[in-house]
Formats: C-alpha cells, sequence, structure tokens
C-alpha cells in the first residue's frame, strides 16, 4: 500500500503543477493543504481504527468499532461529510484566510479522491476491488481480435473529438472567448464523446452473450471510468476550489 510520502508527493507534483498553469492562483498553501489530504485524508480512518484497537483493547466492541471506523472514514465517499468537514475547517483556520472553508472542503474531496487512485491500484497485490473491476472491463481468456464494428465506433467518435477540437479553436479565436468559456466547450464535447464511447463499451460488454472482445483486450470502461473519478475530477476540484476562494472573498466583502 502507498504510505505517506507516495501520497504526498503525488498530489504535491499535481499541485505544482496547476500553480505553474494558474500563474499563482492555485497557491503554496493550496499545494499544501493539497497534499495535506491526500495524505492524512481517508487515512485518518485507519489512525482511528489503531486507536479503538488499542485503547480498547481486546474488547468485543473494539473490532466493531475499529471496521466501523475504516468503512466510514477510509472511503472517498464518506470521510468528506464526517471527518472532512472538520479537516476542512481546521486548515481554513491554519491558513488564516488564506483558504476559505468552502475552498477547503472542495480540497479535502479532491485529496481523498486522489488518494485512493494509488490505493486501489498499488495495494492488496493487485487484489483490491476496484482495481479488479477495471481489469475486467477487458478481455484476458483468449484471443482478442478488435472488430470492423469496433475501429468504426471509435474512429468515428475520434474523428467527431478532434472536428470539434477545430471548431471550438476556430471560434474561440473569432468571438474571443474567454478561457473558462472555452474550457466549457471542451468539457462539453469530451464529455458527450466518453459517454457515447462509454455507453456503447458497456452494451458490449454487459448486453451481449455471449460475451466477446469490445475494443480487442483493452479495458477501456474501467479505465476512463477510474481516470475520471480519481484523476481528472480532483484535478478539476483543484481549479475549482480557486474560484470558490475568490467568490467566498467576494462575498465576505460584500456583506463586510
Amino acid at each position: 500500500m502507498p504510505g505517506p510520502m507516495a501520497h504526498t508527493i503525488s498530489c504535491g507534483l499535481q499541485g505544482v503543477a496547476l500553480l505553474w498553469a494558474s500563474g499563482g492562483r492555485f497557491s503554496v498553501w493550496h499545494v499544501a493543504a493539497y497534499s495535506l489530504c491526500g495524505f492524512f485524508g481517508p487515512d485518518a480512518g485507519a489512525f482511528v481504527a489503531w486507536l479503538c484497537e488499542t485503547l480498547l483493547g481486546p474488547a468485543a466492541y473494539a473490532d466493531v468499532a475499529a471496521s466501523f471506523a475504516m468503512q466510514v472514514l477510509h472511503s472517498p465517499v464518506w470521510f468528506v461529510p464526517t471527518l472532512g468537514l472538520l479537516e476542512a475547517w481546521c486548515l481554513s483556520r491554519l491558513s488564516r484566510g488564506r483558504l476559505r472553508f468552502p475552498c477547503c472542503l472542495t480540497l479535502v474531496a479532491a485529496g481523498s479522491l486522489a488518494h485512493f487512485s494509488l490505493d486501489w491500484v498499488f495495494e492488496e497485490n493487485g487484489e483490491a476491488p476496484v482495481f479488479k473491476w477495471v481489469l475486467s472491463t477487458g478481455y484476458w481468456t483468449g484471443p482478442a481480435a478488435t472488430t470492423p464494428a469496433a475501429v468504426v465506433v471509435a474512429g468515428s467518435l475520434l474523428v467527431c473529438l478532434y472536428a470539434g477540437f477545430a471548431l471550438i479553436h476556430q471560434k474561440s479565436e473569432r468571438k474571443s472567448w474567454s478561457p473558462g468559456a472555452t474550457a466549457g466547450a471542451l468539457l462539453l464535447l469530451l464529455g458527450a464523446v466518453c459517454t457515447a464511447y462509454l455507453s456503447w463499451f458497456a452494451w458490449k460488454l454487459y448486453g451481449t452473450q455471449p460475451r466477446a472482445p469490445v475494443m480487442g483486450e483493452e479495458a477501456d470502461l474501467g479505465v476512463i471510468v477510474f481516470e475520471l473519478l480519481f484523476r481528472a475530477l480532483p484535478l478539476l476540484m483543484c481549479v475549482a476550489s480557486t474560484h470558490l476562494q475568490d467568490r467566498t472573498a467576494q462575498l465576505v466583502d460584500l456583506l463586510s
């Protein structure tokens, strides 16, 4: 399982890239908070479980409490509305206003997801349930030829994607779109192409019998879903945290 240094360095390097790309809007405080949340986010569940086992000793309910802590706190979903709220409040107080609470809570959620992007790939000797599901969307039981239908579907969607890139580039230059509007158009384009491809892949994978290779041996369904949820989404949330910081500061100034 990845340790504290692995989680911290992974999130720290992502944070440095965001700081550089944003011209400093994603600040050193953002990088530090994201790195901390990537390490001591869901792993707080393991710490609470250890406390339960240590303080309660061999009592029958010690195992129950420890198991509950791991299931609820060591989770990308349940950590945020439980200990994540406390962690976000502490980060906001420690930063002395440099990071507002909504910004910190977004970084906590991003760090929690980024944490599991390492845990579920590199723990349990490859036997983590999520990692096994990702691999299960590929085809490993024999020769996996790519069918003409798969080539047509993937090729058509890629043509649409790159044509969309060209069109958005043209429109953004002629109409002087803001970076935000251009990014929004690109997200819509990528979302539409991704949804179409994943829907087709899932239908071929789960809706046809007997099972046959979808795109050769490739596990595209699992890989894309995993990358979207545990790599792309945390980065988008980090970007969103800078906007939340600005909007929250404006709201506070307006109300003061």
